[in-house]
């Protein structure tokens, strides 16, 4: 943990890593049982955060912790150190020794490492959840309140920090600080003047820790001072009980909201999100300060006549908007304008991580990571999604009888196991056309979409298309649906005709598709020369021109030639490359 390499020029300036000591001072006076979330909105490589989990240790494994961090490399140490991926180190460093004990007695040094190994997986489990949720604190925009937060921010901008990190502090919560004692003894700025007000305010407890930083990690000789604040709890009243009541005095007359229009998809997500949240937090406001008005009973045994929950539990500010966090990450995952370029495979593993997504922010950067995540993806599978559906057109049903005439067979370069899929192809397909009492020749046009939907993306891959735009796909087996006609449906690419015995006849409109298909999937499966799309058909050798023949023709001497000179004559065409297929448009276009 001690080699760092810092990329962002502001990063490196204010890189100063807390001691362990200092980092000791400022948790002495945290209450650690009343904590659940916890923010380090500078957490750097971690120490402060590893502090925690010391000081936590027999009191609190309960630990929800948020990090930002604007070094990419810091952030990913975090992760790395807080998400799972030291533990897993150490827990298998610890197998290694439990595992030799059986065989051999332990060194002094082994049963020592054992014991800090079992130390330090102890601490890191008092850490329930750890999230890197932001890189700029100065711009992390959140609804979510924190029950503490640590912090040593940058020396020269440390007001701007610790005035932020206050509105983000939920009532009744607890944060610490270190900043250099000038921003709190010399208030030049109107920024200073205004921090000091809001300390004031909230009773802040300041001490003098001097230059507690001249022996550290990275060196300085800042007098630092240490700011304390514990935020009261809230008093909750219920607007609608005091517009009831002053209603009974004079006339009320409600003000009408105006709508907000955002007419850009994302923008406009995000401020539906906001404005959602808002809108909750405001209802369990209300909620709170209504509740000393509906009380069933009296004394310690009262409870509410209206419970306010959220799937059996308590409605918690932070429950509720996880689950709102949830919803429109869902709504977003299973967008068709965000997901159209998705296989279906690609869809189902990012649906099945909505839970995880649901802790952080529907934000703009949140978003943005999502789908530069989601680009890669796209990118290492459009070979697979490629290949897979040649092998679907070819060997992978080669066993079915009627699939004998799939695929012709030629001897490829250094084997004699290649093979090109044909124009027109047979696949078996169950269970589109109804066959049971109930449903007997009922054809479901859902499943045949399910069926198609992946042939058709690993033909845009293969084709740089930007998609079905006009879902023409789904309007298709709709179609075919309300008819019954399930015959000569005609697709971008083929057209497709289903029969009740369990097969699917695809025919290409055109060779040019089926080219492109087989020459990408001879190339990656090396049955092409080297010299293929390079060198013309008179300029190869005898052993060259005969695989030529054996793809592009019958298999008979020059067969191939003058299939081949259409490929030479348009290389951006046939002979597509993963840089092509890559940057077939982006992931989302802006309505």
């Amino acid at each position: 943990m001690n080699t760092i390499i810092l990329t962002e020029e502001k990063a490196k300036k204010n890189f100063y890593p807390t001691p362990a000591d200092v980092a000791g001072v400022m948790l002495k006076g945290i209450n650690l049982k009343r904590v659940h979330t916890v923010l380090e909105p500078s957490a750097g490589k971690g120490d402060l955060i590893y502090a925690l989990t010391k000081a936590s240790k027999g009191i609190n494994d309960k630990l929800v912790v948020d990090a930002v961090e604007l070094d990419p490399n810091l952030r990913t140490i975090l992760t790395d150190r807080f998400g799972g991926a030291y533990e897993s180190k150490l827990f298998r460093e610890s197998e290694e020794l439990r595992r030799k004990s059986f065989k051999d007695t332990l060194s002094e040094e082994e049963v020592v490492r054992q014991s800090e190994l079992r130390r330090e997986t102890e601490l890191l489990r008092t850490i329930n959840e750890f999230y890197v949720v932001h890189d700029d604190f100065l711009t992390f925009d959140t609804r979510k309140r924190y029950d503490l937060i640590l912090m040593n921010p940058p020396f020269d901008d440390a007001d701007s920090h610790l005035l932020k990190a206050i509105s983000l502090l939920a009532p009744g919560g607890q944060l610490c600080c270190l900043l250099n004692a000038e921003t709190l003894l010399n208030p030049y700025t109107n920024r200073r003047k205004e921090l000091q007000k809001k300390l004031t305010q909230l009773s802040a407890e300041v001490s003098r820790l001097g230059d507690c930083f001249s022996a550290s990690e990275r060196a300085t000789d800042v007098d630092v001072a240490m700011v304390r604040i514990v935020k009261p709890t809230a008093t909750y009243r219920s607007r609608i009980w005091d517009e009831l009541e002053a209603a009974a005095k004079a006339a009320y007359t409600e003000q009408e909201t105006q709508d907000v229009t955002v007419t850009d998809f994302i923008e406009s997500r995000i401020a539906c999100f906001n404005l959602e949240c808002d809108a909750v937090l405001a209802l369990l406001r209300e909620y709170r300060g209504m509740q000393p008005y509906i009380m069933r009973g009296s004394g310690a045994y009262a409870t509410p006549i209206i419970e306010l929950q959220v799937g059996g539990r308590d409605a918690e500010p932070d429950r509720v908007l996880r689950l709102i966090r949830a919803k429109y990450w869902n709504e977003l995952l299973r967008n068709e304008q965000f997901m159209s370029r998705m296989t279906s495979e690609i869809r189902s593993d990012y649906c099945s991580k909505i839970d995880k997504l649901a802790n952080y922010d529907f934000s703009a950067y949140n978003i943005q990571r999502i789908m530069l995540e989601i680009q890669g993806q796209l990118i290492t599978g459009a070979k697979d999604s490629i290949l897979k559906l040649f092998e679907t057109l070819s060997a992978k049903h080669a066993w079915y009888p009627e699939c004998d005439n799939n695929i012709h067979y030629y001897d490829g370069w250094a084997t004699n196991k290649a093979h090109a899929v044909n124009k027109k192809v047979i696949v078996p397909c169950y269970g589109i056309i109804g066959n049971n009492s109930y449903d007997k020749n009922r054809f479901y046009g859902y499943k045949a979409h399910e069926f198609l939907s992946d042939l058709e993306k690993a033909l845009d891959y293969l084709t740089a298309s930007p998609g079905d735009e006009t879902n023409w796909l789904s309007r298709a087996m709709d179609a075919a649906e309300r008819t019954g006609n399930c015959k000569n449906i005609d697709l971008r690419y083929f057209k497709v005709t289903f029969y009740k015995k369990g097969t699917c006849h695809i025919t290409f409109h055109n060779q040019e598709i089926v080219d492109r298909l087989n020459i990408f999937c001879a190339r990656e499966k090396n049955w092409l020369p080297p010299s293929y799309g390079r060198k013309k058909y008179c300029d190869m050798t005898e052993e060259e021109q005969a695989v030529v023949d054996g793809l592009n023709g019958d298999g008979t001497q020059g067969s191939g030639s003058k299939s081949y000179e259409k490929v030479l004559a348009d290389p951006n065409l046939y002979l597509s490359n993963m840089e092509q297929i890559s940057g077939s448009g982006p992931l989302l276009i802006a309505g």
